[in-house]
């Protein structure tokens, strides 16, 4: 019996995290948002960058916010407990290419981008934006010089936190073309690289080529990744 009411509570939750409309419109962004975000979740050779994302708050709101650019700000949309919609937030865009949103124990994190194919070391390719539980923008700490011509390429970014670190999964293609992971390493309060791996090693270092779906969860004071390979 306690099995089958977890079976139906968890699908009700995928329900919710993968059928909610990212169509509302939004007034307050001067144009109407007309797309899905119905089972973008499955994939059939890789993965891709994932958009829509549910986050609970503390007064019993439901958040969901949107990757999906408007007039160069991304959506957010609070609901209250019947589904309707109680507000919603402009924030403004970070880097062109998004890579994914976390909401962690005290601040929201996005994952930014941008396509590097004249392989610039100069150039800022990564950027992790810090904010509030109120979407005040905190701070940013981006990476360059990490041979990487393409953020996200072929892959969906995840992101998880512990021991006050945030930790990075995703993919890129590298200078030479050829498609990899990405690991990264951030201390949370003072915003800053503590570890990153961005080039061609073996796979005792976490480096796994091609990958085309990424993920990273803390366990027990370990973090454990998983690579979709080839």
């Amino acid at each position: 019996m306690k099995k089958r009411m977890m079976t139906a509570v968890l699908t009700v939750l995928m329900i919710l995290q993968f059928s909610l409309p990212a169509a509302i419109a939004d007034t307050s962004a001067c144009e109407e948002f007309t797309e899905s975000n119905l089972d973008t979740q499955d994939y059939k050779d890789y993965a891709k960058v994932k958009y829509s994302f549910l986050d609970s708050c503390d007064n019993g709101q439901l958040m969901h916010f949107n990757g999906h650019t408007v007039n160069g700000h991304y959506i957010v949309r609070y609901y209250d407990s019947d589904y309707q919609l109680v507000k919603t937030l402009n924030i403004e865009e970070e880097l062109p290419i998004f890579g994914a949103f976390y909401a962690g124990k005290s601040y929201y994190f996005l994952l930014t981008g941008q396509e590097n194919y004249e392989l610039d070391d100069e150039k800022e390719i990564f950027r992790i934006t810090r904010y509030d539980k109120n979407w005040n923008r905190i701070d940013s700490v981006g990476k360059n010089n990490c041979n990487t011509s393409k953020p996200f390429s072929n892959g969906t970014p995840s992101m998880t936190d512990a021991d006050g670190c945030l930790l990075i999964r995703t993919s890129h293609l590298m200078y030479n073309g050829h498609q990899s992971n990405v690991t990264m390493q951030i201390g949370i309060e003072e915003m800053k690289f503590i570890f990153s791996h961005t080039h061609l090693s073996y796979v005792g270092n976490g480096y796994v080529s091609h990958s085309f779906n990424q993920f990273i969860k803390a366990d027990e004071g370990k973090v454990v990744a998983v690579d979709h390979g080839d």
